[in-house]
């Protein structure tokens, strides 16, 4: 999967670190475990989640990587938030979910993977939407 990885940055011309590699292959198999007892997504092959979830996720990164923030509303199982994180996006990100569960596989892999500045917002989004801390996304 790591040449795979590798083939994916540099056609969206993202540089590519070997800890890429380490944190979306550990993100891989908390998906695959987790998804086990919570249902998290349909995709469970290896490749196919290196593909449509890593790779569809980054095709955002040109795009967003001037921006100040990121709100990722609906966020699942943290696409494309965190793939854009382990990336190198280093602005503030915000994971909006309000399924309880999967905000709760969204806390394990942000610690899992010690990324910084991206939090969890366990709330649904017409709710959210009237909180002040919410609205300048």
């Amino acid at each position: 999967m790591k040449q795979l990885l590798k083939g994916i940055f540099k056609e969206l011309g993202i540089e590519y670190q070997e800890e890429h590699y380490d944190k979306f292959d550990t993100y891989a198999s908390l998906l695959i475990e987790w998804n086990k007892k919570f249902n998290l997504t349909g995709i469970t092959d290896l490749r196919d989640i290196y593909i449509k979830h890593f790779g569809d996720s980054l095709l955002l990164y040109e795009g967003i990587k001037a921006t100040e923030s990121l709100i990722d509303v609906g966020s699942g199982a943290g696409f494309p938030g965190i793939p854009l994180k382990i990336a190198g996006y280093k602005q503030k990100t915000v994971l909006l979910e309000a399924n309880g569960k999967k905000a709760s596989f969204l806390e394990h892999v942000i610690k899992t993977l010690e990324l910084d500045n991206i939090f969890v917002c366990n709330k649904r989004a017409e709710n959210a939407a009237r909180e002040e801390a919410y609205r300048a996304f």
